[in-house]
């Protein structure tokens, strides 16, 4: 099971884990397999991850990346690896962060 951010979700993935607000009022129960309008709910309400059975942070990230070249995810790490060496990478806030960075470094954002 793995905590799952909201732009990474997609129809289908059942929850792992009761999806509860900042306020502690459960949105969503366990075991209640996600709709589009789960996920619109989840954004709208400003629930950044929720967890997900049977899927692996692993699993996301490779999703993540899609059909990028192994190279360049290589290229992306050697750099943030870089950037990140004054910090403790096996804290999870800074390893997602990590994630992150490398994800943008090989999926820029496309500008208008």
């Amino acid at each position: 099971m793995a905590a799952i951010t909201a732009d990474d979700l997609t129809p289908g993935m059942v929850l792992g884990a009761d999806a509860k607000h900042a306020n502690g009022s459960v949105l969503l129960r366990t075991g209640t397999t996600l709709s589009e309008k789960h996920i619109k709910t989840f954004r709208a309400w400003g629930i950044a991850a929720v967890e997900i059975e049977g899927v692996s942070s692993e699993e996301v990230r490779a999703n993540a990346l899609g059909d990028t070249s192994d190279a360049a995810i290589e290229l992306a790490r050697d750099i943030m690896n870089q950037r990140f060496r004054h910090t403790d990478q096996g804290h999870p806030l800074m390893a997602e962060l990590l994630q992150l960075c490398i994800r943008a470094q090989v999926q820029p954002v496309e500008r208008d």
